[in-house]
């Protein structure tokens, strides 16, 4: 789930199709919904 401006939801949707390297990426679900405000950062945890 993602929120933010059309264009960085629009790049960040590339970069997922794309995947990583060495990946083959088959499918990419996407539903747009409004947004509901509801994330202030973003992190990855490991």
């Amino acid at each position: 789930m993602a929120e933010g401006p059309d264009d960085a939801i629009e790049q960040l949707i590339s970069i997922v199709r794309k995947g990583p390297p060495g990946a083959i990426v088959e499918d990419v679900d996407i539903e747009y919904e409004e947004p509901k405000n509801e994330f202030n950062d973003f992190a990855i945890l490991y």
